[in-house]
């Protein structure tokens, strides 16, 4: 029996190979002739939630090397693979119908937020779905769908989404929106058996670790966004893929997100609004390394103009110095990185300069005595128990024993993940 954990480091070139072309839109050659490394194979897959877009390009591609996404057809894997193709159908029907259920909660929460006199756009899964990145649900497996929202109070919003059958996961306390960035709400209407989610986000402070008070700018996301059809420009939607990649370094390997952005890059027109636009959110180093990865790592060919105006390193120096190694990233799924302090060694060197480095952290360990209250809603006992019991917080996430301090879901997480 094969785990589904990833654990150890010690894949098989021929498995890291395989996944690096299904991250990149490459239709993989055949599976491994070994029944062990076709089984390690699809865990690998499967835990990195790349078993939908494998499964898709392996029953609608030609050979190896090409990009089938565009054209799916009838099933064309090999007759070697094909049991191992059927044996997974049933696992990415269940993943298309729970997709095809978070858009429509997606679309609902979409109309009732307008109606109630907001701007909303979706992104990541749901929004490149939408756009027609992705065919379908089959090849982009979501957990949740993300909209981001603008024109007024946070809560006002929620209140709305709660009339529409939505159900915060964390019950709504006042002030709850100026430490975070977003509320997440299980769709009441969606079958017992299938959890469908929402995560409502008024801010996307993806380049720092704290939210609340000091964050920058966010008008910059809405610049060319198409509100009729409640889509982010390709710019902007690129850049925060970039950013959601890196900052979940220190938690799980998002392989996902470097799949979402290879798909999106060519929709990218201006290079030189997605410069300005990084300048602008502090995520200009980041982005650079990102995209060094998926060149050089991945293997994805840039337009060279976005190469020039971005300033890519031309060599993979750049994202393997700080970790950016596709086996050591494909090892590590399935779990939670527990060795975090390390996750964050790495995730700074990706991010920032030294003094921004010392900035940030200065940030996270003191915040205001106001955002402190509002993390402790209701549970608040005075200025000094917020800061003592925060600081406390911290410590056990650094060493993998509890959730983080700053999530907007905190009541939920342990070392594992959700409870």
């Amino acid at each position: 029996m094969v785990s589904r954990r990833t654990e150890g480091r010690d894949l098989p070139a021929a498995t890291v190979a395989f996944c690096r072309d299904v991250v990149a839109g490459r239709t993989p050659g055949p599976l491994p002739d070994s029944a062990v490394q076709r089984a390690q194979l699809l865990v690998v897959l499967e835990v990195h939630r790349l078993l939908g877009l494998w499964h898709t390009l392996a029953r609608s591609g030609g050979g190896a090397g090409s990009s089938p996404l565009d054209d799916p057809g009838e099933a064309t894997a090999s007759s070697a693979d094909r049991p191992e193709v059927d044996s997974v159908t049933p696992r990415i029907t269940l993943q298309a119908l729970r997709g095809s259920l978070t858009l429509e909660a997606a679309d609902r929460a979409s109309e009732t937020l307008r109606g109630a006199g907001f701007d909303v756009v979706v992104f990541k899964g749901a929004g490149l779905i939408r756009s027609g990145v992705y065919p379908d649900c089959r090849a982009r497996a979501m957990g949740d769908a993300d909209l981001l929202m603008r024109g007024g109070d946070p809560a006002e919003a929620v209140a709305a989404l709660e009339q529409a059958g939505f159900t915060p996961w964390v019950p709504w306390e006042p002030g709850r929106d100026a430490w975070l960035p977003a509320c997440a709400l299980a769709d009441a209407r969606a079958p017992a058996e299938l959890e469908v989610t929402i995560d409502l986000h008024w801010r996307i402070p993806y380049g720092s670790f704290r939210s609340g008070e000091g964050e920058r700018d966010q008008s910059a996301l809405w610049e060319d966004a198409d509100l009729a059809a409640g889509q982010l420009s390709p710019e902007v939607h690129a850049l925060l893929l970039a950013e959601h990649f890196v900052r979940h370094l220190r938690v799980v390997p998002h392989l996902m997100g470097i799949a979402d952005l290879v798909r999106l890059l060519p929709a990218v027109r201006d290079p030189v609004r997605l410069r300005a636009l990084a300048q602008r959110r502090g995520s200009l180093r980041m982005l650079r390394g990102v995209l060094s990865f998926v060149e050089h790592e991945i293997g994805v060919p840039l337009d060279p103009v976005l190469v020039e105006v971005i300033g890519v390193p031309r060599q993979a120096r750049m994202s393997r110095s700080v970790g950016l190694r596709l086996e050591d990233l494909l090892a590590s799924g399935g779990q939670r990185l527990q060795g975090r302090v390390r996750g964050l060694v790495g995730q700074f060197s990706l991010q920032w300069s030294v003094p921004d480095m010392m900035r940030e952290l200065v940030r996270v360990a003191f915040p205001s005595s106001a955002w402190l209250a509002g993390r402790a809603g209701s549970g608040s006992r005075g200025a000094i128990h917020d800061r003592l019991g925060y600081w406390r917080d911290l410590l056990s996430w650094a060493a993998g024993r509890s959730g983080s301090p700053l999530s907007p879901n905190q009541e939920f997480e342990g070392p594992t993940g959700r409870h």
